[in-house]
């Protein structure tokens, strides 16, 4: 079987940045034109086919699995040879184990296949055996079915099969190793750190042996990219080990130089010191991050009422931290290490401007108005918080503060499409639809032809009538 992927609409240039970050055992090929999609009648992306040697499709659908593609593969070819898949019979261990000396491949990888379902110790001996089959699909059934049995006695052989010449076999032999929890395997699930698509496997099956300082022990002889380390500290973080996840994180954000890769691996950390008590190293950590993100426009969100949001990395960054508090329902614990921080550090808007959004989640309005007039104060360039100023008057009821905070806004706005549609925001928050029309027309006026912006702007514009006040 030959494996190839064609990424549709994409040139050459994006190919080698693909191959670069993804390093694939499998060709791919750039289909600028997407002719290969329209050609075969593809639906949508991705897409698996299985087309035979004569070029007649026999299989489409959606993405999938390999070893559920090979699964599909055989049956074809089982038909193919006149066997109905009906008459197949792997309804005990022996018969399975006697298929899995058949001539026939497909028969030897359904009995592996079966095998693996049913768990049964006594084939551990015939699947060791299946490990040198020459087809790379029964030695990867194999290895799954081994994992699935989970017995120690076949972590010998599958440590030999660990360096099998296809990367299959080599991702089942990994993730076999996280159910048999064998720790002689720790140094060889390390190294399959180093390659990137078995790194998310061999994360998990570190994780899954529960042996964190075997594991920090045997990373350092190794050398290791930083998306090893955070892949280890998420699946550390996924079964909640908090405190083995922070030093993978660490070295994480110790080796990347990518600002967007850096904030998700510090939001994973502050998280961890977040669930472990360490509430004022995590709050120090993002208002780090909060302080070196760009104010940019990176990301968009969209209201209930079509209005569309448009957010920084700054602004992320803020968000993100009030959502760890969020989640663990426990923002009054975010609050009291803030008023802590603005004490330590009383010329630092960074510190207001959160405590600013932490007032506001609790609804205390008076005490965020007095924590956003304290970032203009030190910083009276900072148009979101205006924004911010303006909204929190209004909910107190004081709008000729609100509407004068907003025209402080529009002063310092740029002529750009997305700050007049955050302004437009601001004034339909405050009740000001007047000024939230005008506003939304300059981001329209601004905004670049037939764009989704404009549509979005337009939209929201029709919206912000009368017969939408309340």
């Amino acid at each position: 079987m030959v494996v190839l992927a064609v990424i549709s609409g994409a040139d050459r240039r994006r190919l080698t940045s693909f191959n670069k970050d993804f390093k694939t055992s499998y060709t791919i090929l750039a289909d600028p034109q997407d002719i290969v999609r329209k050609q075969y009648g593809a639906p949508k992306n991705p897409t698996t086919l299985i087309i035979d040697k004569e070029g007649t499709v026999r299989y489409v659908g959606g993405f999938t699995q390999w070893m559920t593609l090979e699964d599909k593969i055989e049956s074809i070819r089982a038909v193919e040879e006149g066997k109905s898949l009906t008459t197949l019979d792997f309804s005990t261990v022996e018969k399975a184990v006697k298929a899995l000396k058949d001539d026939r491949r497909y028969m030897r990888f359904k009995a592996a296949r079966a095998l693996a379902e049913m768990k049964d110790k006594s084939a551990i001996p015939a699947l060791i055996e299946a490990l040198n089959d020459e087809a790379a699909n029964v030695r990867a059934s194999a290895a799954e079915a081994l994992g699935n049995i989970g017995d120690k006695s076949a972590s010998e052989a599958l440590l030999k099969a660990i360096d099998d010449e296809s990367v299959f076999v080599r991702l089942e032999v990994v993730k076999a190793f996280g159910s048999i929890k064998d720790k002689g395997a720790i140094p060889s699930l390390v190294k399959s750190l180093k390659n990137g698509e078995l790194r998310e496997s061999a994360a998990n099956s570190l994780a899954d042996i529960r042996e964190p300082l075997l594991v920090a022990k045997s990373l350092e002889t190794t050398e290791q990219p930083a998306e090893a380390y955070a892949q280890l500290g998420r699946a550390y973080f996924e079964r909640s080990m908090y405190e083995e996840a922070l030093p993978a994180y660490k070295k994480a954000i110790e080796l990347i130089s990518e600002l967007y890769r850096k904030r998700e691996y510090v939001k994973n950390l502050a998280t961890c010191h977040a669930y472990t008590g360490k509430d004022n190293i995590a709050v120090a950590e993002y208002l780090q991050l909060i302080k070196i993100s760009s104010t940019g426009i990176t990301s968009r969100s969209y209201w209930p009422d079509g209005r569309m949001e448009l957010y920084s990395e700054r602004e992320i960054a803020t968000e993100e931290i009030l959502g760890i508090y969020e989640k663990q329902n426990n923002l009054a614990k975010l609050m009291a290490v803030l008023v802590e921080k603005v004490r330590e550090f009383p010329e630092d808007a960074a510190i207001y401007e959160l405590l600013g959004r932490v007032y506001d989640k609790q609804r205390m309005y008076s005490e965020a108005i007095e924590a956003y007039e304290k970032v203009i104060k030190l910083d009276r360039d900072n148009t979101s918080a205006y924004g911010e100023l303006a909204v929190a008057y209004s909910r107190i009821g004081k709008m000729k503060e609100a509407a004068a905070a907003a025209k402080e806004m529009s002063k310092r706005i740029s002529q750009d499409a997305v700050w007049y549609g955050k302004l437009a925001n601001v004034y339909q928050e405050c009740g000001m639809y007047d000024e939230a029309q005008v506003a939304y027309k300059g981001a329209i006026k601004l905004a670049p032809l037939f764009s989704y912006e404009r549509r979005t702007y337009k939209k929201a514009l029709e919206r912000c009538d009368k017969g939408t006040r309340k």
